[in-house]
């Protein structure tokens, strides 16, 4: 090649300051070179380590549009929707793209990082060995030479000047075949230099010419033009529909906002539009203010969601999912406004003597609210009356009418045990010289239609008593009965606790887990119904929390009873269970019915066997 500058062996062995001078511009031309080309390997690497992350995070983006699918979106209920198959069509395009940029990748490494890293490792630090030897090489000969000079003209010096002759003869040797090779391996390094620096560039394009020209044979084909051309039309098409729903909600939005200004104060105020109470609701649902007692003394208020269900006041505590039933609202309730010094637009709710409530926990209870202002109480008064009162019209056109409203709060639960429970007429709830339920026949089934226990609400808990309201056990006559709760079982304590009230009782530890409305008292596909419901509903709430209760069957009624504070939670005479069944999969699962024309199916959970419970 042209005008590359060489060394010339010829003069090596002479080592003339001229050329060592033309050495030493050989020498920092390399030094420059090895620096410039490390620089450059370093850059090339980036590159390939650019083109190897490209190929694994088009493969991990192709994974995750693969696992939309497997997600259970709350939302998306049709899991081979448009989406999920679009998704699935785009994962595969993905799939053949991260290939493609692995072999570009592999590619890259052996056409463009091979050539640069061989020049570095073996050319250049060959040159910078051979400096190193030629450094070493001329230092020793200088000193040979410096000794030879150093040697006497005596007689007897003969031996040392041969000597040292000889080692000039070695050294020099040594340097000639030295700078010999050196000098040669700076001449070749002019070559090598051009073919280091322009082959990795070549390889570099090579693989990527390969690398386009095969995505194009597989990407511009007919089949691919139409999907990107349908997908197109569909985004386009979501987003013209996106923008049109956007101005709607827009307009709603604003709607909203106007005819909403007079409900942002808690008051109206004296320049709002007077509107008026709606007396006539018989639902009503909204947050209130509502008074608890704290360690019996105390009294603290708590916001809450309140709304009326099914005859009854049930409210939704924070953090909750369901509710709670305060008190059903039967002809026995009393609601009126209450005068608080503390406090404005008070009313309380308070269940009667007779009530159904009272008679299983033995005292009235009242619930004392607070509403926002006077229109929404008055508004509540209405409502809760306006529900007194269709119950009252019921039972007169219906005197069988059960009395006995679902005794739970709503908590989701997955359900082991079951009880179908009569609503029970006799408002006392107690038996009266019972020994065994009276035979009675089932009544028939309704049509199929109303077998649909979808719509029916679920109550998961045993109501638990208020503070103004406490559920205490009517005293027996005699001395009290000594308890020691560190040496007894919690079943032997609930038996303890009605020893001597009856001739026979058996008592169980059980977790209540919900209870539904049912339509008729027989049949164990029905109670397995209820199970299946209150168990998805557990499972779609997440909710885990269970009331422990002790069970006590004794001759004359089923009672429940709380093993913190031995209260009786409810309680049921034996004529009113009609039916009762223990699981088929899960012999703790049992059920059991009633005999009016409304019926509840409770569900319980025990450590025992439900048939021990026939």
């Amino acid at each position: 090649m042209l005008g590359i500058e060489k060394l010339h062996l010829e003069d090596a062995l002479d080592d003339s300051p001229q050329m060592r001078s033309l050495v030493s511009v050989f020498e920092q031309d390399t030094s420059q070179l090895k620096k410039y080309t490390t620089t450059l390997r370093d850059y090339c690497q980036r590159v390939l380590d650019a083109e190897s992350e490209v190929s694994n995070a088009t493969r991990c983006l192709s994974e995750h549009l693969k696992s939309y699918e497997k997600i259970n979106f709350p939302l998306e209920s049709d899991k081979e929707s448009v989406l999920s198959s679009t998704m699935k069509e785009f994962a595969n395009t993905l799939d053949e793209i991260s290939s493609w940029h692995h072999i570009l990748a592999t590619e890259m490494n052996d056409g463009m990082m091979f050539p640069i890293t061989k020049f570095l490792q073996a050319d250049l630090e060959e040159v910078n060995t051979m400096c190193e030897l030629y450094q070493a090489a001329s230092n020793d000969l200088e000193k040979a030479i410096t000794k030879y000079c150093k040697i006497q003209r005596k007689k007897e010096a003969e031996k040392d000047r041969m000597d040292a002759n000889e080692e000039v003869y070695l050294m020099r040797k040594k340097f000639h075949q030295i700078s010999l090779h050196y000098y040669a391996s700076l001449n070749a390094l002019q070559y090598k230099r051009k073919t280091a620096l322009i082959e990795p560039f070549l390889g570099y394009l090579h693989a990527q010419r390969a690398h386009f020209g095969l995505g194009k044979e597989a990407l511009m084909v007919p089949d691919l033009d139409n999907f990107l051309a349908n997908i197109s039309a569909s985004v386009h098409g979501v987003h013209t529909e996106l923008g049109l729903e956007t101005k709607k909600t827009v307009n709603l939005i604003d709607t909203i906002e106007n005819q909403s200004q007079h409900l942002y104060h808690g008051e109206p105020t004296l320049d709002a539009p007077l509107i008026p109470a709606h007396l006539n609701m018989t639902k009503k649902c909204g947050y209130l203010q509502m008074r608890t007692k704290v360690a019996g003394v105390m009294s603290k208020w708590e916001k809450a969601y309140f709304f009326t269900e099914g005859g009854n006041f049930i409210c939704v505590n924070k953090g909750q999912i369901g509710g709670s039933l305060l008190m059903p609202l039967d002809r026995m309730v009393v609601v009126a406004p209450l005068d608080q010094e503390d406090r404005r637009f008070v009313f309380q709710i308070t269940s009667g003597k007779n009530n159904f409530f009272s008679s299983v926990f033995g005292e009235c209870r009242t619930v004392v609210v607070q509403a926002m202002n006077d229109r929404d109480r008055e508004e509540w008064i209405a409502t809760i009356r306006n529900i007194i009162q269709e119950e009252m019209n019921c039972v007169k056109d219906k005197p069988t009418r059960s009395q006995t409203q679902l005794l739970s709060k709503s908590q989701f639960f997955t359900s082991c045990d079951a009880t179908l429970v009569r609503k029970n007429s006799d408002p006392t709830g107690r038996a009266k010289n019972s020994k065994t339920p009276p035979a009675r026949p089932p009544l028939p089934r309704p049509a199929a239609p109303e077998n649909d226990l979808s719509s029916t609400p679920i109550v998961f808990d045993m109501i638990s008593p208020s503070e103004e309201s406490k559920l205490t056990r009517p005293g027996k006559e005699g001395p009290p009965i000594r308890i020691n709760p560190f040496d007894q079982s919690s079943d032997a304590l609930a038996t303890e606790i009605l020893r001597g009230e009856t001739p026979f009782h058996e008592a169980y530890t059980v977790r209540f887990l919900g209870s539904m409305e049912v339509r008729w008292d027989r049949g164990e596909q029905l109670v397995h119904q209820v199970i299946r419901a209150i168990m998805a509903a557990r499972a779609i709430h997440n909710v885990f929390k269970m009331t422990e209760l002790h069970m006590v069957i004794s001759n004359e009624a089923l009672r429940l009873i709380d093993p913190g504070n031995q209260s009786i939670r409810a309680e049921f005479i034996l004529e009113d269970l009609a039916f009762w069944a223990a699981h088929k999969e899960n012999n703790r699962r049992s059920e059991d019915a009633g005999t009016e024309p409304k019926f509840s199916c409770h569900v319980f959970e025990s450590n025992s066997s439900g048939e021990e419970k026939y």
